[in-house]
């Protein structure tokens, strides 16, 4: 049997701009592309996702399982045994997550205290961890590795307080997307560009409507800002960014 994207995406669970992904990495290519202009998948590359779906559920990286795939001499064991480690690295921070969630059901019974400190560094990691599970396609189709990385690294040096600043200047933002104007844009990018200086602190321009472009392109993005300050701000934040960045 033959499958469009849309097909494949259905059967697999796998999301249509996933697949489209995969075939502009290398990594899963059509069978052939029809008389429509439509990508065609066959058994063979519906066992291919498989394959591909089962390496991801392991923690291997994209490009980890096109080195499988293209090249049978890559020792598939001494990669499994590096990414247990990692398995094993995850199983050790959800271990903390759990003291530290028993230690706080403790505090709220006024039995002991917790440091502040304690908590925020497991939240940053939470939260590292959690945009690479949503998000890690998306970026890196998007962004170089080193701008990923050198992101990741200073979100993980922020401090407390840093991070409540940060938090305020979103709330900010918020706020003013909620009734903006034209006249606001100035204000809405200064903002924006601020916010996102925190994590990424070599914000370029060609970054910064990067960025902007994605949360109006996928759903997702454009969900969490059109949710908190109504249908529409994603695109207003778009606009002011796009006017000041030009």
């Amino acid at each position: 049997m033959n499958y469009t994207v849309k097909q494949l995406a259905d059967l697999s669970g796998v999301s249509t701009r996933t697949l489209r992904y995969y075939d502009e990495f290398d990594l899963l290519k059509p069978a052939f592309i029809n008389g429509s202009g439509y990508r065609i998948y066959e058994r063979h590359q519906v066992e291919k996702l498989k394959i591909i779906l089962f390496y991801r559920s392991v923690g291997l990286s994209l490009k980890e399982i096109k080195m499988l795939m293209k090249n049978k001499d890559v020792d598939l064991n001494k990669l499994l045994k590096t990414h247990r480690n990692k398995l094993i690295a995850q199983r050790n921070n959800i271990d903390r997550l759990l003291q530290i969630t028993n230690r706080m059901i403790e505090q709220d019974k006024g039995e002991i205290g917790m440091e502040n400190k304690e908590t925020f560094e497991v939240f940053k990691e939470q939260i590292i961890k959690e945009n690479l599970e949503h998000y890690e396609d998306e970026l890196k189709q998007k962004y170089p590795q080193s701008i990923l990385d050198s992101s990741a690294n200073h979100f993980k040096k922020m401090s407390l307080s840093d991070y409540d600043e940060m938090s305020k200047i979103e709330e900010q933002l918020i706020d003013i997307l909620r009734e903006a104007t034209a006249e606001d844009r100035k204000q809405i990018y200064d903002l924006h560009r601020k916010w996102l200086s925190y994590s990424i602190p070599t914000l370029t321009n060609e970054v910064h409507r990067g960025i902007v472009d994605m949360y109006v392109q996928d759903k997702r993005f454009s969900k969490y800002y059109d949710d908190r300050a109504g249908k529409g701000a994603t695109a207003k934040l778009k606009d002011a960014v796009f006017q000041y960045t030009m």
